[in-house]
Order: C-alpha cells, then structure tokens, then sequence
C-alpha cells in the first residue's frame, strides 16, 4: 500500500497529463490568432472600398475566431479536469505531518490560485474574442463611420490587455505550482527514503 504522500505524488503527475490537451492548444491557438490578425490588418486597410473582399476576409476572420473559442473550450476542459482530479485527493493532506504537509498544502493552494485566474482568463478570452467578432461584423456595415470603428477597436485592445494580464498571472501561478511540486517532492522522498 502506498503512503499518502506517494499517492499525493501519483496524483499530482496525473493531474499534470491530463493537462497535455491544454498545451496541446497553445501553438494552434497562436496561429490562428496571428492569422486572425493579418485579416483584421488587410479590411482595415481595404476600408469599405471592395465590399466583396471585405465580405471574404469577415468570413475567414469570422473562422479563426470561432476556431479559437473552440480551442480555449478544449484548453478549458483540460484545465477544469485536471484540477478536479487534482482536488480529490485533498483529504490525503489530514495524513500527513510538518514540513511534508505544509509543502502539499502549498502546491494544492498553488494549484487553486492557477485554476482561479485560469477561470478568469477563459471568461475575459471568450468575451475577447466575442468583441472581435463583433468588430468583423462592423466592417460590413457599409454606413460605419471611422469613431465608430476605432471606439470598437479600442474596446477590444482593452479586453485583450485583460486577458494578457490574466495569462501573465497564470503563467506566474503555473511556476509557482511547480516550484511548489518540486519542493514536496524533495520532502516526500526525504521521508519515503527514511520509511525504507
């Protein structure tokens, strides 16, 4: 029978698999988003001089952006899994002792503050990329005035000032976790080794 702290550790490196489909996402995501951008770039410099190109670059952009709220909705589930799986295993904390549980609770506390911003960020990268669509529907508009366009664009270079606070953070809390991960297991195979 394993001990706590090697089931914790099972446990941890499950979690972290099952977050293989979240990195999965990453480089599609960014491909897409700088795809995305070209487009934005080409109808913005089209103005509504050729309705028929800028009605095709809707349409592609339009594309990319449904794609990439698939994607984050894939990044998401890989996040929420791993951390449900992650979290069922809290109770192992009530078998441990000293330093050993102080270092378990510092990476499940970790693995709570990543999943927290996590949330945040897949709700402000939704609402982003929702923006976005919205501003390629605009060009369409054959009435559309340059504030009006500009006032949308600035909306939505502040949404995506959010989002990129919210992935720095992630990223931080993700370092975080791991630094947290190695220190409980350097403890844990501190006292598996002195168990033997």
């Amino acid at each position: 029978m394993e001990s706590a702290e090697e089931e914790l550790m099972i446990n941890i490196e499950d979690a972290i698999e099952l977050e293989n489909e979240f990195e999965e996402q990453q480089t599609p995501l960014i491909e897409a988003e700088e795809q995305e951008y070209e487009l934005f770039e080409e109808m913005v410099n089209l103005g509504l001089q050729d309705m028929d190109e800028i009605e095709g670059l809707v349409a592609q952009a339009s594309e990319l952006a449904n794609e990439r709220i698939s994607r984050m909705e894939t990044e998401r589930e890989s996040i929420v899994t791993a951390y449900e799986t992650f979290m069922e295993e809290e109770s192992l904390l009530d078998d441990l002792e000293g330093s050993l549980r102080e270092d378990a609770e510092a990476v499940f506390d970790a693995m709570e503050q990543r999943y927290q911003v996590h949330t945040e960020l897949y709700e402000g990268y939704t609402e982003a990329v929702q923006m976005d669509l919205d501003l390629y529907e605009m060009f369409l508009d054959e009435e559309l005035s340059f504030e009006e366009l500009e006032g949308q664009i600035n909306l939505v270079n502040e949404q995506y000032q959010s989002v990129n606070e919210y992935k720095e953070q992630f990223n931080d809390y993700t370092t975080t976790f791991n630094e947290q991960k190695e220190q409980f297991y350097d403890t844990a195979d501190f006292v598996i080794e002195a168990e033997e």
